[in-house]
């Protein structure tokens, strides 16, 4: 597989990385295999949204801009962003960074017209 050039997709990981990080929701630990196991959609099953999103998430797509896997169809994080920190305020930033990342990835990466994934803008 070849990397894929995706400039402002891999800008909006590093701002997910660091927004993570900022809200203290970045964990040093490494996870015990145990939760990759059956973890479900967005590891729903085994770990919380902000976990999936450093441990699984994010490697992922770096690996997949990377050209070390092959990268999915289309991105839904931030809709399960919306869905997961609606009414944490703080976590307001956060969600908006995956919404953005969605829109982006489609553009950069699955090369579908942009529409706007937020569901606060639409």
């Amino acid at each position: 597989m070849r990397p894929i050039e995706a400039p402002k997709c891999a800008h909006l990981l590093e701002q997910i990385e660091l927004e993570l990080k900022r809200l203290h929701r970045w964990q040093d630990a490494p996870l015990t295999p145990d939760k990759f196991i059956d973890m479900g959609a967005f590891g729903a099953n085994k770990m919380a949204y902000e976990q999936w999103l450093q441990f699984v998430f994010i490697p992922a797509v770096k690996e997949a801009l990377a050209g070390q896997r092959a990268a999915p169809a289309r991105s839904e994080v931030g809709i399960r962003a919306v869905k997961c920190f609606d009414g944490d305020s703080n976590a307001s930033h956060l969600a908006d960074l995956l919404c953005e990342f969605d829109d982006t990835y489609m553009q950069e990466v699955a090369g579908s017209p942009a529409r706007p994934s937020n569901p606060r803008l639409q």
